[in-house]
């Protein structure tokens, strides 16, 4: 793994989680990336994520943060779903 560049500015977690916006919010990347986007209701993703949402306004937190080992799993299963 490459160490971040402080110099970039913050990074962005790996499977980020994030919350409603009110601001923009801008990413520099180097080469390609895949992802998907799933949109919850405030119920579900408490069911899901155990925190309100509130609390991922304006934040981006790595899925593992919230999920621990289970976040593992998962992202390994959609990327062996294939396309």
């Amino acid at each position: 793994m490459i160490p971040p560049d402080p110099r970039a500015g913050r990074d962005v977690p790996a499977s980020p989680v994030m919350g409603l916006r009110d601001r923009p919010w801008a990413v520099e990347q180097a080469g390609p990336s895949r992802g998907i986007t799933v949109a919850m209701t405030p119920v579900a993703a408490y069911a899901v994520l155990g925190l309100p949402l509130r609390e991922l306004a304006n934040a981006e937190v790595g899925l593992a943060d919230l999920l621990g080992r289970d976040a593992t799993r998962l992202t390994e299963r959609i990327a062996e779903a294939g396309d």
